[in-house]
């Protein structure tokens, strides 16, 4: 039998050319006809809060809590040191998704006078980084509230975040309007095409088999979206190390990074400076001032 289109719009182009794609859990999985990307177009609200307590934070004191922070030292490093790779010492810096503050803790380490702010939706997760962290200012509940916040940041970090938003071209488009002239974006998401999903399928614990998850990105879908949500330059993150594998086992891991079958997707996206400000910088460079085009 011929698979029958379903008539539910795509997060990333709008069409309402669906397949289906997957039946698993309490998600019906799609894939766009027109641009590829594969995503959640049914779901159960109030599953995915339950998954949210049972999978991440019970309460603040859960000790899965400090296990996972310890656990991932080398890989917060290794984002901080990619950050700083483009801006030595940033002036603020917004985590959306911050969890517990792994990260925010190592990026406090790595620069200690960058101002620090973050959203986190669980109310356990917020109670146990105030504890940690008191200086972190929190600006909104959720991603969605980000809207609503007045101040831009140089830079904003979404870590294994945009997989869980009902619309990430929205939230792209408010972390652009959020960025400091000229700021950065630091994005991770779980690599659809990874080895593990090619070898797994549906039985990958870090793509489909996780009940939070509801998009499903590759790197051409994530190129298009920071493209037309403002972002004039994106870098994919390929260099060796950054990760909790250590000794010999960092070069495969680099090779995979390399041919587009790691784990995760790693990018650095920047918002332009306005045209007389890059005109500035062209002359003072005596450089040719370039307009980029959209």
């Amino acid at each position: 039998m011929a698979e029958k289109d379903i008539p539910c719009s795509c997060p990333v182009c709008a069409s309402r050319q669906c397949r289906p794609f997957a039946q698993t859990d309490h998600r019906r999985i799609l894939a766009c006809r027109d641009c590829g990307h594969v995503f959640a177009g049914l779901y159960s609200r109030d599953e995915l809060r339950r998954q949210y307590a049972q999978r991440y934070y019970d309460t603040k004191d859960d000790p899965r809590i400090d296990a996972w922070i310890q656990a991932n030292r080398r890989v917060w490093r290794g984002l901080c040191q990619a950050i700083g790779t483009c801006i030595a010492q940033p002036r603020s810096l917004l985590d959306i998704g911050a969890g517990t503050g792994g990260f925010l803790l190592a990026f406090h380490e790595y620069s200690p006078t960058t101002v620090l702010a973050a959203i986190e939706s669980s109310s356990q997760a917020r109670d146990a980084l105030r504890e940690k962290m008191p200086q972190v200012a929190f600006v909104a509940d959720d991603a969605e509230g980000l809207d609503s916040v007045t101040e831009r940041f140089h830079v904003i970090t979404l870590l294994q975040t945009l997989e869980h938003v009902e619309d990430p071209r929205r939230l792209l488009r408010s972390v652009h309007d959020h960025l400091e002239a000229d700021g950065l974006l630091l994005l991770t998401v779980p690599n659809r095409w990874s080895y593990r999903s090619l070898l797994k399928g549906m039985r990958d614990e870090f793509n489909f088999a996780n009940p939070t998850h509801l998009h499903f990105f590759s790197g051409r879908i994530l190129r298009r979206l920071l493209s037309e949500t403002g972002f004039v330059r994106a870098r994919r993150l390929r260099s060796m190390g950054g990760s909790n594998v250590t000794g010999p086992g960092q070069l495969p891991q680099w090779l995979l990074r390399v041919v587009g079958l790691s784990a995760e997707l790693r990018f650095l996206a920047w918002r332009p400076l306005p045209v007389a400000a890059r005109s500035l910088r062209a002359i003072a460079c005596n450089q040719p001032v370039r307009i980029l085009s959209r």
